[in-house]
C-alpha cells in the first residue's frame, strides 16, 4: 500500500492537505492532493516546493557534509524552514529515482532536487531531499523483524515499491531505507545504490502494476540522463519492457486510444528530430 486512500474520502484528503499547508508540511499536502485526485494543486505545490529547495539558502546542517566528505548524508534545514537531507554523493541516482517515481504515478519518494551550494568561496553540487516528519522506520512498523527486503520478500501490498526497485535495479531496500507515514503509506528513501543488479529477472505476477501505473509505464522510457550511463539506461528500459510484455501475456495492459498512439508517434518523431539537431 502506498497511501491512505482506502481510509479517507477525497474531500477529507483535500481538507487534510489544507491543514498540512497551514502547518508548512508541503510534502504531506502534495501526497494528500495526489490521493484525492487533485493533480492540479498537487503539481502546483510540488513545483513551488522544488523551487524553494533549489533556491533557498541552507540555514543549518549543510556545512558538516562539506567539511567531512566521508559523510554520505546530513540532515539540515533550509532558510524557508524545510527539513531536508543533503547528500554529497550519488546525486544523479537520488534525483532520477524521484523523477521515475513521479513520472509513473508511484509517489513514493519525497521531493528531491540537485542544487549548487556555495561554501568558503567554492561551489558544491549536492542533492537535497525533503525529510518527512511523523514517520516510522520499516523496522519499527508492523513488519518489524521482516522489513529487510534485501533478504525477505516484499509484501504484495507493497507492489509499487517492488516495481520501483525492480526498474531501478535497487538491491538496497533494507529496513532502514523505507518509512511509514500514516501507518500505511510507504515512503522510499536512500537511492544511492541503484543500478547494482545486472541480471534481468522476470517480475512476479503479484508485483505487476495496476492500470493507472501500467498506462504511464507504457508511455515511459528512460532517455539520455546526466550522470546515468547508457548501459544503465538500457537496463532500465529492458526491465520496463519485461513488465510490459508480461502484462500483454496476461491481457492486463490498458488499451491505448488512437489519439494516444498518434500523440506518442508525434513525440517520438520530435525527439528523433531534436537528436539530430
Amino acid at each position: 500500500m502506498t497511501a491512505a486512500a482506502s481510509t479517507f474520502t477525497s474531500q477529507q484528503l483535500v481538507e487534510q492537505a489544507e491543514l498540512y499547508i497551514k502547518n508548512n508540511q508541503f510534502q504531506q499536502a502534495i501526497w494528500s492532493y495526489q490521493e484525492a485526485g487533485n493533480h492540479t494543486l498537487a503539481e502546483k505545490f510540488k513545483k513551488e516546493l522544488e523551487l524553494r529547495m533549489k533556491a533557498s539558502s541552507p540555514a543549518s546542517g549543510f556545512i558538516d557534509i562539506l567539511i567531512d566528505k566521508k559523510l554520505s548524508f546530513h540532515k539540515g534545514y533550509l532558510s524557508t524552514g524545510e527539513h531536508v537531507i543533503a547528500k554529497f554523493y550519488h546525486i544523479e541516482n537520488e534525483v532520477l529515482a524521484y523523477q521515475v517515481s513521479e513520472a509513473l504515478g508511484l509517489y513514493l519518494i519525497p521531493a528531491t532536487v540537485d542544487r549548487i551550494y556555495k561554501f568558503n568561496g567554492r561551489e558544491y553540487r549536492i542533492s537535497v531531499q525533503i525529510m518527512v516528519d511523523d514517520t516510522i522506520a520499516g523496522f519499527e512498523g508492523p513488519l518489524r523483524g521482516a522489513a529487510d527486503f534485501t533478504i525477505r520478500p516484499y509484501p504484495p501490498e507493497y507492489k509499487n515499491l517492488y516495481l520501483l526497485d525492480y526498474l531501478l535495479s535497487n538491491g538496497d531496500r533494507h529496513e532502514g531505507n523505507w518509512l511509514l507515514l500514516w501507518r500505511d503509506r510507504v515512503v522510499a528513501i536512500d537511492h544511492g545504490f541503484i543500478f547494482r543488479e545486472p541480471i534481468l529477472l522476470d517480475i512476479p505476477d503479484e508485483y505487476l502494476p495496476g492500470d493507472e501505473v501500467a498506462q504511464k509505464l507504457l508511455h515511459f522510457k528512460l532517455k539520455n540522463t546526466v550522470g546515468v550511463s547508457p548501459a544503465n539506461i538500457r537496463a532500465f528500459n529492458q526491465r520496463r519492457d519485461i513488465v510490459i510484455e508480461r502484462l500483454k501475456v496476461l491481457k492486463r495492459l490498458p488499451r491505448v486510444s488512437p489519439y494516444e498512439k498518434a500523440l506518442e508517434t508525434c513525440i517520438n518523431s520530435l525527439a528523433s528530430i531534436n537528436a539530430l539537431l
